[in-house]
């Protein structure tokens, strides 16, 4: 069974609310530094998965999907 958290979540057309990340800020115009929730940990249950989350958006880039959106 996979289950996944996200770091925010959308709860309307302008506002971010908090999921593992407590807080979240904009270092400079192509990079944002997230706070995780204490605690937090992955399949492996390491206490600092930061390397866990940048390799899980980096993957995205890389796996091919059977759909394409136009």
């Amino acid at each position: 069974m996979h289950i996944f958290d996200t770091l925010v979540t959308a709860s309307g057309t302008d506002r971010l609310d908090p999921g593992l990340a407590t807080d979240w800020k904009n270092v400079d115009p192509t990079t944002w530094e997230f706070a995780l929730r204490p605690g937090v940990h992955f399949g492996t249950a390491r206490r600092s998965p930061a390397d866990d989350v940048v390799f899980s958006y980096q993957r995205v880039r890389t796996v091919p999907t059977r759909w394409v959106v136009t």
